[in-house]
């Protein structure tokens, strides 16, 4: 009887700490919480899926199941083709190298998958105009559950089609248990994108990830410590 009177003493506090730390375990990031409570711009779009069932009564679902919706695919066609496939065509008239070009074709056929995980999940965008000496802004795209690894490789390969149409040489860091990939553009601008948690987060502006960062790990107050942006969830 000793010995196990002593085992469970020796348990007890293990069996308190884990009680106690549950709560945090069990709370998921939001995607508002790596956004500035200060930013004066945010966006949010929550995605297709979850609507459905109310845009399925609306006139315009009736149309597209009509003879609205030939017109609908063919735009869209033209929308993934004028980012996709057409772009390689114009490298490869303007003389591209070929490794380039096989790059290009590569990150081109993840644009679908990138279009799907908008529709499924949805996109949170916010803009910050952060105080420092030099003006600045710093935007932030949060792609909710697109940290996944179903996703998130399409969503790298976009990042990497955009930059290397705009000739942004990306590298690789890893900083804080977090892989980066970074690059920077006109001498004070920089881009990054990596996995937050249960999310996929690409920042542009003036300021590193780090600023990111710092409001992901609490060090200051995100956009769901608003009052007024959780009323506006809400509505």
């Amino acid at each position: 009887m000793f010995p196990c009177r002593l085992f469970l003493r020796r348990l007890w506090p293990m069996c308190v700490v884990l009680l106690a730390s549950a709560p945090g375990l069990a709370k998921v990031l939001a995607p508002e919480s790596l956004v500035s409570a200060k930013c004066p711009v945010a966006i949010q779009f929550h995605g297709f899926d979850p609507h459905r069932a109310a845009f399925d009564r609306t006139v315009l679902a009736e149309l597209l199941r009509g003879d609205l919706g030939p017109l609908a695919a063919d735009v869209r066609r033209r929308v993934l083709g004028a980012m996709g496939p057409d772009i390689v065509a114009q490298r490869m008239l303007a003389g591209g190298r070929p490794d380039e070009l096989t790059h290009l074709q590569a990150e081109a056929e993840q644009l679908p998958r990138v279009f799907e995980a908008l529709r499924q999940r949805g996109l949170l965008i916010g803009v910050d105009l952060p105080d420092s000496i030099l003006p600045g802004v710093h935007t932030t795209l949060v792609f909710p559950g697109g940290g996944s690894d179903d996703v998130r490789p399409a969503l790298e390969s976009a990042v990497r089609l955009v930059t290397r149409l705009a000739e942004i040489k990306l590298n690789e860091r890893t900083h804080a248990g977090r892989k980066f990939l970074e690059g920077s553009f006109f001498g004070l601008g920089r881009l990054a994108c990596w996995r937050e948690g249960p999310h996929f987060v690409v920042t542009v502006g003036t300021l590193s990830p780090d600023a990111t960062i710092a409001i992901a790990v609490r060090k200051y107050d995100s956009l769901a410590d608003v009052p007024r942006w959780a009323k506006l969830r809400s509505f």
